[in-house]
């Protein structure tokens, strides 16, 4: 993850934060996808099935972004090719 014997070694302490990103992207994404599925429990419980829908797929794309990066971002900029050429 975050690697700061990786950050040390990089020429002139000149860093490209990857280690960081990911850390976040972990941190902060597990966090989004835990507020998306409370979030679904509590519609749920109240009866009120469309939000709990939403909030299901929405846990299901943030989970997406979290946990399978590389596929998520290689599938997101050949849809905006497709979209917007390139």
């Amino acid at each position: 993850m975050f690697e700061l014997a990786a950050i040390a070694t990089l020429p002139l302490g000149l860093t490209d934060f990857s280690g960081a990103k990911f850390f976040w992207l972990g941190v902060l994404g597990n966090l989004v996808v835990i507020f998306l599925a409370s979030r679904l429990v509590a519609h749920t419980a109240k009866g009120e099935w469309g939000y709990a829908v939403s909030f299901f797929f929405g846990g299901l794309f943030a989970g997406w972004f979290v946990w399978e990066n590389d596929s998520a971002v290689a599938f997101m900029r050949s849809l905006t090719s497709l979209f917007f050429g390139g």
